[in-house]
């Protein structure tokens, strides 16, 4: 008596490749990134965060000059409040960006934000 034993024929890419994919594409599946950016971005974070800081202290001292302008003029500097709009929206674009909310880069690596927030 014979037994037949039938075994599937399975090729050698249907095994070996997922796991030459896995150990060549170090992507991270849930965000899309490599590893090899992730640590250009963590500078990259590292940088912004600082200018977030020094745009910080540049807001507040925009906001004490608008603050002595209203004063002696009765009417806030349209200029200063256009130019504390910005630094305002390029500071939201740059907590994007740290918090991972967004792949866009902030300033200098886009243009200025307008004052109207419309990119």
């Amino acid at each position: 008596m014979s037994v037949s034993v039938s075994v599937p024929v399975v090729s050698w890419h249907a095994i070996c490749i997922p796991f030459l994919k896995a150990e060549t594409m170090n992507e991270d599946p849930v965000t899309g990134l490599t590893k090899r950016n992730i640590w250009l971005r963590g500078l990259l974070m590292i940088v912004m965060g600082l200018t977030y800081q020094l745009a910080g202290t540049v807001l507040f001292f925009t906001a004490i000059i608008q603050f002595f302008f209203a004063l002696v003029s009765d009417t806030p500097n349209a200029r200063l409040a256009a130019f504390g709009r910005s630094l305002g929206y390029f500071q939201s674009q740059i907590a994007n960006f740290v918090s991972f909310s967004s792949e866009d880069l902030p300033f200098p690596f886009a243009d200025w934000p307008s004052a109207s927030g419309v990119q």
